[in-house]
């Protein structure tokens, strides 16, 4: 392990190994894992009991790393020669480091007083390399006098390292021309590089690092994970004459599960027992963002704790719900996303102007390395559910990308002429936006009061719009919750309505473990019945899609309900939220249309007009159908206003419905 670290090799320190070899004895948090095949040992240890067992540990490592792991190497040999696993027979042993800590570095916080010791990194996976071997120790053959000489050799840098001086006293040869290397007697091992990132923020670009992986890290990343790594920072430069050191990092740990919870055995029970008194979703909600109630929150907040418990359902395309919180400012909306970052595993919540600085989904980048692009994979496919503050922050071309991705959940990466990358993501989206003037106005249309296109709401499952109604009573319960926001909502006992933060995440984290079948026939023909009698009533705004957004939310509501199988009153609730977002929307005059299609009802109506306005000149000899005629009859013979028309001819044009010919003329074939 420390080979690729060190110049020379440190001293054994025998109190140090002797107290170690106590520690392996009584450690519970050591696991060990035996590959007979290649007869390889790998003794995971627990650095966080490690350091709570021996303060003096954190601080020899801190000191002195690489002495303190070459006397914890001997420690773990010592330990596994009495081991009987192994019967005295050589095995080649490697130590790996894991934490429980997800509140490691940021690559551009490591300082250059980290370098030698260990650090533990947050980081994204931006790139991994093909493996290949690398010379770790190399042995020498003195040319003057024969003398056999060995060099332990740095990873981070190509260059060979040859002996400083011969070892041989009476030859005091120190030129490398006389050093010939010995490749067979010299050791190698496979190697791994590895790019990590950091997250970019509003003010912060972030950095990236290279890591070397050995084993038993070879190809445990992949491109777009998030990761804890415990690693001791290298300098090196890429030759002698450089000024500049540039920085590696040599990995001895990996948690790709960072962010995730371990359930106990108690708290299973706890949680079964919360789902079979059929108030899970009650609980749920009354822990989600307590601080934040009021009736005209109330829905958005079921939406939101529906989105963080759908997902995982193998059998439906796209299972995760999408939500978009959209209203006054001050009404609790970034409240309810930071809870939700905060207590739900591999969830991310960003600025709208940060995200579109950093990339969403994600960028082309050039390799210094290797002189190549490659794709950076942005938050989106990064984490599992992500979320949007200020969502009209981000910038136009941004928010058309996010339309597309929140349908299929993948993203291409085009890098230079030819070469792609796809991406793709399992989680929920859920975004939060303020309008322009700071205050919705429910009497002025969607698109005016956000500086978005309306249409990408139109990706969305469920759309909550939050207005600050002013209530005497109303407005005292919620400052009394915000007054008492910092008390602990749980307690000790398991049939209380409200969990703690970590409970809640805990929770969640239970309940998507749970796959529910889908609905049976009787089940079927239910929805089917339900679809046909609200397309009766809104058949402009309720298309076949609003069925899997149905589906979503009924497997959610069997999750909560401990049902196997999807019932109708799964469905019935799937429907009853469906429609409430809807009528919400009709309250808030909001035009559906716009929504679904895209398109309001106004510009759907003027497509169809300057269409039938060109065709209509057409049969006529009074008057050429130029550009400027059909807007003219569209207009004056419908209550459309002149900018709808125009857009809409520009829409047709655009669709291949219209062609203009070299006159101006507009026509509904190609001349």
């Amino acid at each position: 392990m420390i080979d690729q670290l060190i110049d020379t090799e440190p001293e054994r320190n025998e109190g140090l190994v002797k107290s170690l070899r106590a520690q392996l004895e009584d450690w519970n948090t050591i696991t060990y894992s035996y590959d007979s095949d290649e007869r390889t040992q790998t003794i995971e240890i627990d650095w966080d009991a490690c350091v709570a067992m021996e303060k003096d540990l954190d601080k020899l490592f801190q000191r002195d790393p690489t002495g303190a792991l070459f006397n914890l190497e001997i420690a773990a040999e010592e330990h596994l020669e009495a081991h009987p696993e192994f019967d005295g027979e050589e095995v080649t042993q490697y130590i790996r480091f894991t934490s429980d800590d997800a509140d490691g570095k940021r690559i551009d916080e490591t300082m250059s007083d980290d370098v030698g010791t260990l650090v533990h990194i947050t980081a994204s996976v931006d790139q991994v390399y093909p493996k290949h071997d690398v010379m770790t120790h190399a042995i020498f053959r003195c040319v003057k006098c024969g003398t056999r000489n060995e060099r332990s050799q740095k990873v981070v840098t190509d260059q060979l390292r040859h002996p400083s001086i011969c070892v041989n006293e009476e030859c005091n040869n120190s030129a490398n021309s006389n050093f010939v290397l010995l490749e067979e007697q010299s050791t190698v091992k496979d190697h791994q590089i590895i790019k990590l990132s950091d997250e970019a923020t509003a003010d912060r670009q972030g950095e990236e690092i290279d890591a070397h992986l050995f084993h038993p890290f070879l190809d445990s990343v992949e491109v777009g994970e998030s990761v804890t790594i415990t690693a001791i920072p290298q300098r090196y430069r890429d030759n002698q004459n450089d000024l500049t050191q540039e920085r590696e990092l040599v990995v001895l740990g990996i948690d790709n599960e960072r962010e995730s919870y371990s359930l106990s055995e108690e708290e299973r029970e706890r949680f079964q027992k919360i789902v079979d008194s059929g108030n899970a979703e009650q609980v749920l909600h009354n822990s989600l963002a307590p601080h934040i109630v009021g009736e005209d929150i109330r829905d958005a907040k079921q939406g939101v704790l529906y989105a963080t418990v759908s997902g995982n359902i193998s059998w439906m395309d796209r299972p995760d719900l999408n939500i978009p919180l959209i209203g006054d400012p001050a009404v609790g909306k970034t409240q309810i996303l930071d809870f939700v970052e905060d207590a739900v595993s591999q969830s991310m919540l960003s600025e709208g102007g940060a995200t579109s600085k950093a990339g969403l989904l994600g960028m082309a980048m050039k390799d210094e390395r290797t002189g190549k692009w490659y794709a950076h994979a942005g938050p989106y496919f990064r984490y599992r559910d992500v979320m949007v503050d200020e969502l009209a922050d981000m910038k136009t071309e941004d928010i058309s990308k996010l339309k597309s991705a929140l349908e299929s959940q993948s993203h291409t990466i085009t890098m230079g002429d030819v070469r792609k990358q796809k991406f793709t993501t399992d989680g929920s989206f859920l975004a939060a936006s303020n309008p322009i003037d700071g205050k919705f106005d429910e009497h002025e249309p969607l698109d005016e009061q956000y500086d978005f296109d309306p249409a990408v709401l139109s990706r969305f499952d469920l759309i909550y719009i939050i207005q600050d109604s002013q209530d005497e009573d109303a407005d005292r319960e919620k400052a009394m919750a915000v007054m008492n926001r910092y008390q602990e909502a749980a307690a000790e006992d398991p049939d209380h309505d409200r969990l703690s933060k970590s409970e809640f995440g805990k929770f969640v984290e239970f309940l998507k473990e749970k796959e529910p079948a889908p609905p049976g026939e009787e089940e079927a023909e239910h929805i089917a019945d339900k679809f046909a009698e609200l397309r009766e009533d809104n058949s402009d705004n309720i298309d076949l899609r609003n069925i899997e957004t149905v589906n979503r939310i009924a497997a959610v509501s069997a999750r909560l309900n401990g049902h196997d199988q999807i019932q109708k009153e799964d469905l019935s609730k799937g429907f009853e939220m469906f429609v409430g977002s809807v009528n919400q929307l009709a309250d808030a005059n909001i035009d559906k249309s716009m929504l679904w299609s895209g398109r309001s009802e106004e510009q759907t109506e003027a497509m169809e007009k300057v269409v039938d306005a060109v065709e209509a000149l057409h049969h006529t000899e009074d008057d050429e159908p130029t550009r400027g005629e059909v807007e003219r009859r569209v207009v004056m013979n419908n209550q459309l206003d002149q900018q709808t028309i125009q857009w809409a001819v520009d829409k047709r044009l655009e669709d291949d419905t219209l062609y203009e010919d070299d006159e101006g003329v507009l026509h509904t074939t190609k001349k």
